[in-house]
């Protein structure tokens, strides 16, 4: 009776096995010389004109007489502040873009992880089990 339940569970595990050993259809081979079909860029949008006001008129102002101020200790002393950006950047008309390395045809890396397991040691697992399964018939 213990026989013929170790061969169930022996057949059982050999059948488990080969389901497992059945792999997805291997993806297709990329040619090293096939180019990236290009992208469609979307159309960048017309620069709108910026309405810059007119300066106001200049209006005579007193000359100022020179201040004398203390020169500060070098440990209080701090850097003086970047003044305002007053107008935006222009806008930089936009230039073709390289192709991104992840477009470039790539070697496959072998899996790692619990499915990194080679075919041929399912293989070999299987025929083990099936030749186990045999003798003890």
């Amino acid at each position: 009776m213990s026989s013929r339940i170790l061969q169930f569970l022996l057949l059982l595990s050999l059948f488990t096995t080969s389901c497992l050993a059945q792999a997805p259809a291997p993806s297709p081979k990329i040619s090293p010389a096939a180019t990236p079909t290009p992208t469609p860029t979307p159309a960048s949008p017309a620069p709108t004109p910026t309405i810059v006001p007119s300066p106001a008129p200049a209006t005579p102002t007193p000359t100022p007489s020179p201040v004398t101020t203390p020169t500060p200790s070098p440990s209080m002393s701090t850097p003086p502040s970047p003044p305002p950006e007053t107008s935006p950047p222009a806008p930089t008309p936009e230039t073709p873009s390289v192709p991104s390395p992840a477009s470039e045809p790539t070697t496959e890396v072998p899996p790692s992880g619990a499915f990194a397991v080679s075919r041929v040691s399912v293989a070999w697992t299987a025929l083990t089990g099936a030749v186990l399964a045999l003798a003890l018939m």
